[in-house]
C-alpha cells in the first residue's frame, strides 16, 4: 500500500503525458511539449492534474494486487497442482490479480483521466458532476471491461517479470537486497506496459469520452487516425515512468514489510 503512493507521487507527471497523448494525439509533438503545455496553463501543480483520484486508489490497489497474487497462487497450485512460483502456473497466478485490481482501480482511473483530459483545469467535483451527468454512478465504472483487459494479461507479464528478473540477478553478491527489489520491480513495470499498453489506449480514449464509446468503437478510432501503432500511443511515457514507479513500489513495500516483522518480532 506504501508502495503504490509513494509509485503514484514520483512519476504522476508522466502518467499525465501518457494519458493525454492516448486521448489527444494530434495536441502533443511529444512527451516534453505535452508537460510544458500543462506547466504554461497551471504552472507547476500542472503537472499533477488528476493526482488526487490515484493517490487515494493506490494504497487499495497495490494491497489488492499483492493479495490477490496470493491468492492465485493458492488457487492455481491447489486447482491445477502446477507451480505457481514459476512458468505457467506463476503466470496464471498474476492473471487472476487482475481481476482483483480490475474493479478497485477503474472508478480512480475514470475520475482520474476526465480531469487530466479536461479542456479546463477541474478539480475532484467538477470531475464527479460531469461524470454523474453523463450516466450517473455507474459512470465511474466507464471503461471497465478495457481496463480488465489490461490488468488480467498485464498481471500475467508483470508477476512473471518480477520473479524472472529477481531470480537472474539474486547470486550477485554485490547488489544489496533493496537494489535487487527495485530492479526487479522496475522489470515488471517496463513487462506490463509494452504489453498491455493497446488496452489501456483503448481504455483511456473509452473514460475521456464524453459519451459511451464502446470498446470496439475506440479499437476502431484508433485505427483510423493513427494505425496499429496508434494503440501504443503514451509508449515513451508509459515506459519511461514504468522503471521508477514499479521498482519503487517493490522497495517501499519491502522496506515497510520488513519493519513491521522487526517490530512485530520485538513484541514477540
Amino acid at each position: 500500500a506504501c508502495g503504490g503512493v509513494a509509485m503514484v507521487l514520483t512519476t504522476h507527471p508522466l502518467d499525465l503525458a501518457k494519458t493525454q497523448m492516448q486521448a489527444n494525439p494530434s495536441a502533443y509533438r511529444g512527451v516534453m511539449d505535452c508537460l510544458k503545455q500543462n506547466m504554461a496553463v497551471e504552472g507547476p501543480r500542472g503537472l499533477y492534474r488528476g493526482v488526487l483520484p490515484p493517490t487515494l486508489v493506490a494504497a487499495p490497489y497495490q494491497a489488492s494486487a499483492f493479495a490477490g497474487y496470493g491468492i492465485g497462487q493458492q488457487l492455481v497450485s491447489s486447482a491445477t497442482g502446477l507451480d505457481s512460483t514459476k512458468g505457467f502456473g506463476q503466470m496464471l497466478a498474476g492473471g487472476i490479480s487482475g481481476f482483483f485490481t480490475t474493479t478497485v482501480i477503474c472508478p480512480g482511473e475514470r475520475i482520474k483521466v476526465v480531469i487530466q483530459t479536461s479542456k479546463e483545469p477541474l478539480g475532484l467535483g467538477g470531475a464527479m458532476s460531469r461524470i454523474s451527468a453523463e450516466g450517473g454512478i455507474s459512470s465511474l465504472f466507464r471503461g471497465w471491461e478495457a481496463t480488465l483487459g489490461r490488468e488480467v494479461p498485464g498481471g500475467m507479464v508483470y508477476w512473471a517479470c518480477y520473479n524472472t528478473s529477481r531470480q537472474a540477478i539474486e547470486p550477485v553478491q554485490s547488489v544489496p537486497s533493496s537494489m535487487k527489489e527495485l530492479f526487479g520491480g522496475g522489470m515488471a513495470g517496463v513487462g506490463y506496459w509494452v504489453f498491455s499498453l493497446p488496452a489501456d489506449t483503448i481504455k483511456s480514449m473509452q473514460q475521456a469520452s464524453t459519451t459511451n464509446l464502446s470498446m470496439a468503437g475506440a479499437a476502431k478510432q484508433v485505427m483510423s487516425e493513427s494505425g496499429p501503432l496508434g494503440f501504443w500511443r503514451g509508449f515513451t511515457p508509459a515506459v519511461l515512468r514504468a522503471f521508477p514507479a514499479n521498482g519503487s513500489t517493490f522497495l517501499v513495500a519491502t522496506a515497510v514489510r520488513n519493519f513491521l516483522n522487526d517490530r512485530f518480532n520485538k513484541d514477540d
